[in-house]
């Protein structure tokens, strides 16, 4: 391992939503679903709030995927209060 990566389901989400992004392809977009889902279930506790870097893909993909799709993922993280 090139580097210490606390998940990795953050970076197959933003790896879909480009694909999804460059082909429009729907099978990407239900990989992005799927993939979005599964992070909040296994993965949420490690994401650092609203940061993007090579450890946090998350907030990065949410952008990218409602810029291609013109809305938010279906399955939306509830903000804690």
């Amino acid at each position: 391992m090139f580097y210490n990566s606390t998940s990795y389901r953050d970076d197959l989400l933003w790896a879909a939503a480009w694909l999804y992004r460059a082909t429009r392809e729907p099978g990407y977009l239900t990989d992005v679903t799927r993939h979005y889902a599964l992070h909040l279930e296994q993965e949420a506790a490690t994401d650092a709030e609203l940061v993007t870097d090579w450890n946090h893909a998350f907030w990065a993909a949410n952008v990218l995927l409602a810029n291609a799709t013109d809305r938010a993922p279906s399955t939306r993280r509830r903000r804690a209060c």
